[in-house]
């Protein structure tokens, strides 16, 4: 078993499904100085430094030799609660470098994430004391009021209608605890927007990206409160609004007033100098100015959080001295990362001895912390950045400094492509545009995210370069919003200025691809494709096929449609026409796209516009990335979900395209993201109505139907006519079923063969019948006699074995059937009728069939399935002369139907001819003014003014009629018969066609 899948298996399979499609699942066996070795034999110049941790290079040798003079020494590492004199020592050293007049008691850990917890609890532990005892001392003062009045017998006159005292007492007795248990249940903790703190549940909830967030809100009751960089001051106002107000009362002459006590809620407040996951962005020096000019009188504790930043990350221990917080003395500083030196897991929280809480350290401790073989490699690491005058330190801020100039360099350069290069010492963020002047690949990846992982790949693959994002840009936000694209450079302190050069011009050849708009040259690498020196750095130049196209001044309404690519050449014309100048694999394509599509969220690719009696309707086009083998493959319930959700969020997006004026009123789920979400069951439509598409979808495969069948030659007759429906079972194929069971002359239902297919059919062939005995019911209630009836096909057939029958049993249904209103129960009370007493007949009637075997006797062949197949149907299995219509998208008939015109009349179904001459262009989209039926339905419900859901769920005749109906109304009528892009049947023109 490979190390890939075991770490697939057991470790974290998700995030592995992302670095093997990004081809950066590298097992790296080996370490050293500025290099990471892989277990095939490539030396990569790390970059990445361990976000932040390899300050030192990997592996130091002076880090080593210290580390294994501690081993062989035997050292106690495990003596908890004893006097640890290598911890001592270590937050003595760390106490020697802060200079602004005070002694920091040092807690130990394991980790950055609990040394900020610890820094947490421990103001939280400290302010709740605060609230805790003026709460109580209030409480006191409100008791010997009560009872010096009682006791001393003083006429007094209470606040407004008051004139209780005991209910008075009472009264301000449980508005003072609820205040007291606001805090205690809802404390609160400030910090700046874009903040990262760590993943355990209090930094989590001062985390800003809500991603990391929202599926744990509820294990803290921690309330967090964000301020904007520009806004520090509303730090105040912060402090003062969330706060604990206390009553108390005071007697002024007879008259009792009361008075407040205001205590804030607010326990502390963190921050970052720079924020590393929240996009590598240094708070700017007016923003920290102004924090440090308000410390004092907002009485309030600072957390510091260097974890990423200090420890030499930024050219000094503590990198706040740097800055004009130099100034004040937090209250508590966290460090962990590069503290370790790269060797050790240590973390440590500072907390100011002033405000020290005695008891803390007996209640927050750790088995692991405290440890004396960690603690000697962190002063062994602090020795190192230390020594020599520090000369490594100085030589983060000069390399920091000719990589940060480098990349400014490129920005000029490129200023389309970089939107902005930051960063102070070794920590260091390049920022992509979002390219929307560029292909909808690189506008698509660089708006979500995604490009600069990419970019990461690119240089990993062909350079041995190793860079990376911040993971949080690669998590979901709220969907549709943009993400950064960045990259973080935190290469060690030894990085050399060859491998800087090596690092710049690696970064050109790329920019050099994004700038060309050569999407295949960036991907290659993933779909297995070779490319030579000389491609790569002479980049071929492509045309933006896709623009993004501006929004049009003047509209009367708006819809949304979901869509998806339905073949792998749809997505390769859409987001890589690159590649037709390219080799490239098809299978091997579809697979990268399988793995990178589940990390890739929906997009809007396209508005259009539709014209009917001067009323325009703004349709936007909002694509799911998946293609139809991915959706419905029988995946793990997990993967179900995800698609679910991200079919979820492509609505959530369609949804946003609309304003106050102008809604988007109506969206509809094409393709296969009808399927996925159980026929839009599963969405969410209470803020957007939804539908299916399926009624008119089964409208117009009908209406095509009939049209072939009277005009080919000779024309067939469809009541006459055996009719088989492939996919019978499926939404679609059942309401095609239920219609045609009262037209045709022998109805053939044909299922997939699964385990559930027969009992599937046989649910399928009732609903044929509950349609059948509600138009005998409509009948009977219009005065229509038996004599009279419009049934003509199955339907009269049932109709007369109901009527011509010797059976007591059936004599009584048809009394029940005139008179119970209940079909579904009539419908299973008639199928066992005729399944005991006309097996023969009913079977004749309506054939079930697993298989294709009866498709060779049928005179019409419908297919409505689910299945991507495009070589489902195929000539051989269908009889010469045959009128064969497909409403499946992808198209479920062989291509092998274009050679053979002369002999069947095979096109794809469920085309809809749009109202005065308007265009659908996208890909993948019917030309020349046709539409799919399910968007033509989304389009004739915007025109309608429809603001409820339409067609969700399961599909009725209803729905059918009532689509028809409003189709006529607004201009929509069937389309031309085609099969691929042919023309076969022109709908205008009644001519017949030879078959």
């Amino acid at each position: 078993m490979s190390v890939q899948h075991n770490y697939n298996n057991f470790c974290k399979p998700k995030l592995n499904k992302l670095l093997s499609a990004l081809k950066l699942d590298k097992n790296y066996i080996k370490a050293e100085g500025n290099y990471l070795y892989t277990d095939d034999g490539k030396k990569v110049v790390d970059f990445v430094g361990g976000f932040g941790v390899s300050i030192l290079g990997h592996n130091h040798p002076e880090l080593i030799k210290e580390m294994t003079t501690t081993l062989q020494s035997n050292v106690a590492i495990n003596s908890q609660c004893s006097v640890r004199s290598e911890s001592a020592n270590l937050a003595m050293v760390l106490n020697e470098y802060i200079d602004n007049g005070h002694n920091y008691k040092v807690n130990f850990s394991n980790s950055g994430a609990e040394s900020v917890e610890a820094a947490i609890k421990h103001a939280y532990k400290v302010h709740f004391d605060k609230v805790r005892r003026e709460y109580e001392r209030i409480t006191r003062i409100l008791n010997d009021f009560y009872y010096k009045v009682e006791r001393e017998g003083i006429e007094i006159e209470l606040p407004g209608e008051e004139n209780d005292l005991i209910d008075f007492r009472n009264d301000l007795d449980e508005y003072n605890l609820n205040q007291f248990e606001s805090f205690q249940k809802s404390p609160v903790i400030a910090g700046l927007k874009g903040s990262y703190h760590g993943k355990t549940c209090s930094p989590l909830k001062v985390t800003f990206n809500k991603s990391y967030r929202e599926g744990f809100e509820g294990l803290s009751s921690i309330q967090a409160a964000f301020v904007d960089h520009d806004k520090p001051q509303r730090l105040k106002e912060i402090v003062n609004e969330l706060a604990c107000e206390f009553y108390y009362p005071v007697l002024v002459g007879s008259k009792v007033e009361i008075h407040t006590l205001k205590i804030t809620r607010v326990m502390a407040f963190i921050m970052e100098v720079l924020q590393g996951e929240g996009g590598i962005k240094p708070v700017p020096e007016k923003t920290l100015e102004q924090l440090a000019a308000i410390h004092g009188e907002l009485k309030i504790p600072f957390i510091l959080d260097e974890i990423q930043t200090g420890c030499g990350r930024l050219g000094s221990i503590y990198s706040y001295q740097d800055t004009a917080l130099k100034s004040i003395a937090p209250e508590y500083i966290t460090l962990s990362k590069a503290l370790g030196g790269g060797l050790v897991k240590i973390g440590a929280t500072l907390i100011r001895d002033d405000i020290y809480d005695q008891d803390f350290g007996i209640l927050h401790t750790s088995t692991f912390a405290e440890d004396d073989l960690s603690s000697k490699v962190a002063i062994k690491a602090l020795e190192l950045l230390k020594a020599n005058d520090s000369e490594l330190l100085k030589r983060v801020n000069v390399q920091g400094e000719k990589l940060l100039n480098g990349f400014k360099e490129l920005q000029q350069r490129y200023p389309e492509i970089i939107k902005n290069v930051r960063g102070k010492g070794l920590m260091i963020g390049v920022e992509l545009t979002p390219l929307l002047t560029r292909s909808p690949f690189f506008r698509a990846t660089g708006k979500q995210g995604v490009l600069s992982m990419l970019v990461a790949s690119y240089l990993l693959e062909y350079h041995n370069i190793r860079l990376l994002a911040p993971l949080t840009t690669m998590l979901k936000g709220n969907p549709g919003k943009n993400r950064m694209s960045i990259l973080r450079v935190q290469p060690p302190a030894t990085i050399t200025d060859e491998e800087i050069e090596a690092l710049l011009s690696s970064f050109v050849e790329v920019l050099d691809i994004i700038q060309s708009n050569n999407e295949y040259l960036l991907v290659a690498h993933l779909i297995g494709q070779e490319l030579s020196a000389e491609q790569r750095r002479s980049p071929v130049s492509m045309d933006v096929k896709w623009p993004f196209n501006e929004e049009q001044n003047h509209i009367d309404a708006r819809t949304g449609f979901i869509v998806h690519p339905t073949k792998v050449q749809h997505l390769i014309d859409y987001f890589f026409p690159s590649f037709e100048r390219y080799d490239w694999s098809e299978s091997a394509m579809k697979g990268w796209w399988n793995n990178i599509a589940r990390f890739l969220e929906p997009v809007h690719v396209k508005r259009n516009y539709i014209t009917s009696r001067d009323f325009i309707l703004e349709n936007n086009l909002v694509f799911v990335p998946y293609l139809p083998e991915y959706l419905v493959e029988g995946k793990a319930a997990y993967l179900e979900q995800e698609v679910r959700d991200k079919v979820q969020d492509a609505v959530t997006i369609a949804k946003e395209l609309g304003d106050d004026n102008i809604p988007v009123s109506i969206i509809g789920l094409g393709a296969y993201s009808s399927i996925v979400t159980n026929n839009g069951i599963t969405v969410n439509d209470y803020e957007s109505p939804i539908t299916t598409g399926n009624a008119y979808t089964a409208a117009l495969t009908l209406q095509g139907m009939m049209f072939a069948a009277n005009n080919v030659e000779p024309p067939i007759d469809i009541t006459q006519a055996e009719v088989s429906v492939v996919g019978a079972a499926g939404n679609i194929g059942s309401v095609l079923s239920q219609i045609l069971s009262l037209q045709v002359g022998r109805l053939c239902l044909v299922g997939s063969g699964s385990s559930t297919s027969e009992l599937r059919l046989k649910y399928a062939r009732k609903t044929c019948l509950a349609e059948i005995i509600k138009a005998i019911k409509t009948e009977h209630d219009n005065g229509i006699s038996f004599e009279e009836t419009q049934l003509q096909g199955v339907g009269r057939l049932v109709y007369d074995l109901i009527l011509n029958s010797e059976h007591s049993q059936q004599l009584r249904f048809y009394n029940d059937l005139l008179e119970q209103s209940d079909v579904d129960y009539l419908s299973k009370q008639l199928d066992t009728i005729l399944s005991n007493n006309h097996a023969e007949q009913y079977e004749q009637m309506f054939v079930i069939r697993s298989d294709f075997s009866h498709l060779k006797s049928s005179d019409i062949v419908v297919v409505a399935t689910n299945s991507p197949d495009e070589e489902l149907i195929k000539p051989e299995m269908v009889r010469p002369g045959a009128v064969v219509c497909c409403a499946s998208v992808p198209s479920n008939l062989s291509q092998s139907f274009e050679q053979e015109t002369q002999n069947y009349l095979a096109f794809d179904g469920g085309l809809s001819a749009l109202p005065e001459q308007s265009e659908i262009k996208f890909v993948g989209m019917p030309e020349n003014g046709l539409a799919y039926g399910c968007l033509a339905e989304t389009l004739i419900l915007g025109f309608e003014g429809q603001n409820h859901s339409f067609c969700k769920g399961p599909l009725s005749s209803e729905h059918v009629y009532q689509v028809i109906s409003m189709a006529e109304e607004h201009g929509f009528e069937l389309g031309n018969l085609k099969l691929n892009n042919n023309v076969l049947l022109n709908t205008k023109d009644s001519a017949t066609v030879n078959a």
